[in-house]
Parts: C-alpha cells; sequence; structure tokens
C-alpha cells in the first residue's frame, strides 16, 4: 500500500480484500466532500477500478482532479500523476466533462 492509501484499502483495490464492500462504507469513513484529498484519491481509484461502484473513469478523474487542486507539494504531484494515469485511459469528451464535474463541485 502506498501513503496515501489505507492497507485495507488497497487490499481491497488489488483484489485481495472483501469484494463485498460498498462505497458507502469506505464514503463514511473518508468523505471526500469534506476536501480531504486523500478521501477523494480513494474514491479516485474506487471509480477507476470499478470497486465498490460501477467504473466510471469520467467519475474517477474528476476526484483524482480535485485532490490535486486541493493540495500541494509531493502530495500534489502523486495526485496528479495520479489523474494523469486515469486521463490516459480517456476522451477528450471524457476528460471535458470530468474537468466540468470537478469545477462544479469546487464551485459549491
Amino acid at each position: 500500500a502506498n501513503a496515501h492509501m489505507p492497507a485495507s484499502f488497497a487490499a481491497l483495490l488489488d483484489g485481495k480484500g472483501a469484494k463485498g464492500k460498498r462505497i458507502g462504507v469506505l464514503r463514511q469513513a473518508f468523505p471526500a466532500d469534506k476536501a480531504d484529498p486523500r478521501a477523494q484519491n480513494l474514491l479516485a481509484m474506487a471509480y477507476f477500478k470499478g470497486v465498490g461502484v460501477k467504473q466510471d473513469l469520467v467519475e474517477a478523474y474528476k476526484w483524482a482532479y480535485i485532490a490535486a487542486a486541493i493540495t500541494s507539494g509531493q502530495n500534489q504531484v502523486f495526485y496528479m500523476n495520479v489523474r494523469d494515469s486515469i486521463g490516459t485511459n480517456m476522451t477528450g469528451e471524457q476528460l471535458a466533462e470530468a474537468q466540468k464535474r470537478a469545477r462544479e463541485w469546487k464551485s459549491n
């Protein structure tokens, strides 16, 4: 597991954990809407891998984009790399939609 991800969640993403976990449990433990970049990164990974939710690259990129935008230093570099890695799997239209959703979230 990396420093930005609890071991139990990393195991879940790697397929070593209990597949029955629900994203609602993760949202309670790591409330992404509270401007916690670690929580936002966890949601990005869940949406990217389809763990507990339907795989959704737009949502994955949105949460990674937000995590990168609200932090700085080495953490920002890490989250930017996550965001950019997700983006390599997306079309230009999907990227535009994800960025729009991220800006809308930040303006609320």
